[in-house]
């Protein structure tokens, strides 16, 4: 299809398109962003706000990992067999101060993590005593049921042995 406009008429349409593009993005920015108020000197407190929060939780973080990794690590070796009332409660110590890290900051997010760790270490930390005590328990049963499986051959060799003696008593009777 041939067209009928000259290389000026080409180049005055181009113009005009253009500057129709440029005025319709003008107008709807305008009516888009006319009540968005742009301070730099607020943007950038909040920047910087943010910058040192980021930075106080950073530091707080790596507070709480050498204290996480210690009361893993008391977790680990703990044996409730021993009874250990000092290591239990040194434990809860431990765990209540990695909560505690959230507690002073309950309105940011990114803080629960550390209430969250306490509360799965404890989790732990009670399993480990359920189990020791359940595997207490099932020895204790082992050793009951071996003497009771003792007493019990005992008193079916005295009953066969009776019952033996009462026949060769009943044989060797005259009838």
């Amino acid at each position: 299809m041939k067209s009928n406009l000259s290389a000026r008429e080409i180049n005055i349409y181009f113009i005009y398109l253009l500057l129709v593009l440029i005025c319709s993005v003008w107008g709807i920015s305008l009516l888009v962003f006319r009540n968005y108020n742009t301070n730099d000197v607020t943007t950038r407190s909040l920047v910087y706000r943010k910058a040192a929060q980021e930075r106080i939780f950073l530091k707080k973080q790596k507070e709480a990992l050498s204290l996480i990794d210690t009361a893993y690590k008391a977790i680990k070796i703990f044996n409730p067999a021993l009874n250990a009332v000092y290591a239990d409660n040194d434990i809860k110590n431990q765990l209540r101060n990695i909560k505690a890290y959230y507690g002073d900051n309950e309105g940011a997010v990114r803080y629960k993590i550390f209430a969250q760790t306490a509360a799965f270490y404890m989790m732990l930390l009670d399993d480990k005593k359920i189990l020791q005590k359940k595997q207490s328990n099932v020895i204790l049963f082992k050793n009951q049921l071996q003497k009771c499986q003792i007493g019990f051959k005992e008193s079916q060799n005295k009953m066969n042995l009776k019952a033996v003696l009462q026949q060769s008593a009943d044989k060797n009777t005259p009838q």
